[in-house]
């Protein structure tokens, strides 16, 4: 069974597959375990989840649940109406987003864990 059909039955979803900036396998749809429409994001490495997890915690109430499937860790989040931006994404500029998220993490609200290049947030 692949991953989007085993998420669909443990969601009792029918989630599809989106092009997402964080080049991360994501995925939208109805839930009906939870009764809303989800943004679910996997994830590789069991840390990258998890600093998701708790930065989202820490911004807002759109968090629901964290689990893991074949190695692969799950994020499944309330599904906003995303809105498209005028100027380009790339990879660099995703890098460069996540210094920034990194440095206010640790310097203005840290938690459990957090795991940031020191080298890297002087820039």
């Amino acid at each position: 069974m692949i991953l989007i059909e085993k998420l669909n039955q443990k969601l009792q979803s029918n989630l599809k597959s989106i092009d997402h900036e964080s080049l991360n396998k994501t995925f939208v749809g109805y839930s009906n375990l939870y009764h809303e429409s989800v943004f679910v994001k996997q994830f590789a490495k069991e840390q990258g989840c998890y600093t998701e997890e708790i930065v989202t915690r820490q911004m807002n109430d759109r968090m629901i649940t964290t689990f893991s499937i074949d190695n692969k860790y799950i994020l499944v989040l309330k599904d906003v109406e995303p809105r498209d931006i005028s100027s380009t994404i790339d990879q660099n500029l995703t890098f460069k987003m996540g210094q920034v998220l990194g440095k206010f993490h640790m310097q203005i609200k840290p938690f459990p864990k957090i795991k940031i290049v020191r080298n890297q947030l002087d820039d």
